[in-house]
């Protein structure tokens, strides 16, 4: 059935960009095609909890975006991997400054990393621009825990 959903993905991004029309965007290269449905297929495979698939597509990328880069970093938290999630973030964040979830993510492997003043000011950082509560109050607790030293 997964294989019919992403058949079924892949299909649209083609028929998009098949449809599209001529005058209103420069021609898109056989590169930035393939690129374009490489994205979508880490993106569809990181969705369905196959983190490990996404990062072996994203890896065969020639470029990839801020949000490929944030579904990297994303895997890599899940995956406890947070050297390789810092440095995916830290790429997104690059080429996206605004792009929502990569200050939560850096947030928690920073914090995993016991880089802590880092974890705090990433999360505050997600805070002001309106990301995830659940998981910042979650990551915060854990920061003001850790700061609660015995007298």
């Amino acid at each position: 059935m997964n294989r019919f959903f992403e058949g079924l993905t892949i299909a649209c991004v083609l028929l998009v960009l098949i449809a599209r029309p001529a005058q209103a965007e420069p021609a898109m290269t056989t590169a930035d095609e393939r690129a374009a449905l490489q994205s979508v297929r880490a993106s569809h495979l990181a969705s369905t909890g196959r983190c490990a698939e996404a990062i072996q597509v994203a890896n065969t990328m020639s470029s990839r975006d801020a949000k490929t880069e944030l579904m990297i970093g994303k895997c890599a938290v899940s995956a406890q991997d947070y050297g390789r999630a810092i440095t995916a973030l830290n790429r997104a964040a690059i080429l996206d400054p605004t792009l929502p979830g990569v200050n939560l993510y850096r947030g928690m492997a920073l914090y995993h990393l016991n880089d802590l003043d880092g974890a705090r000011s990433a999360l505050a950082n997600a805070r002001t621009s309106g990301e995830e509560a659940a998981l910042l109050d979650f990551y915060n607790g854990l920061l003001l825990l850790r700061d609660d030293r015995p007298r």
